[in-house]
């Protein structure tokens, strides 16, 4: 009897892991079927032309503040999120909602 159930239980598995290897389908960027619209067409190599004038983005984080509370010295950092072009010149900086927060023990 514990034989088929380890059976059983070892193809679930294998089949859960399989679920998980297979990569997982980007609904937004699938067309199912031909666009025949040209202004579709148009709008999306617009949007590509633009990604092209960005060619990159990096995250850095840049200290915000810097305080002393309870004996503890609290350093706050924000994410930015920087776009740079193809020769490596900034383009924009955007901060984002992302916050670090380090604490460190003050030494008297």
């Amino acid at each position: 009897m514990k034989n088929p159930i380890s059976v059983l239980a070892v193809v679930v598995i294998l089949l859960f892991a399989a679920f998980l290897e297979t990569p997982a389908m980007n609904i937004s960027g699938v067309t199912f079927a031909p666009s025949e619209n040209a202004e579709e067409t148009s709008e999306v190599s617009s949007q590509t032309q633009e990604n092209d004038a960005a060619a990159y983005t990096s995250l850095e984080s840049v200290l915000v503040e810097s305080k002393e509370v309870d004996g503890y010295l609290v350093e706050t950092y924000q994410e930015i999120e920087i776009y740079k072009d193809q020769q490596g010149n900034i383009i924009k900086r955007i901060p984002t909602s992302n916050y670090d927060y380090i604490k460190y023990k003050i030494e008297p």
